[in-house]
């Protein structure tokens, strides 16, 4: 499962909007819209998140 860094409080059962270069990643993995991926902030926690919406310059 993919993992990337967001440098925001992260909580359970929220929306991000991901960085354009997280996004650039998003799309060099081929990844879709239902995929798993993990976010960490650097506190020592990783969330699992399902990525609900891919555009050509934004995801959530």
């Amino acid at each position: 499962m993919p993992r990337f860094y967001l440098p925001t409080d992260l909580a359970p059962n929220t929306t991000f909007r991901l960085p354009e270069n997280i996004v650039r990643h998003i799309h060099v993995l081929r990844l879709n819209a239902g995929d798993a991926i993990t976010l960490f902030n650097g506190t020592g926690n990783d969330f699992d998140a399902t990525l609900q919406e891919i555009g050509k310059r934004h995801a959530q």
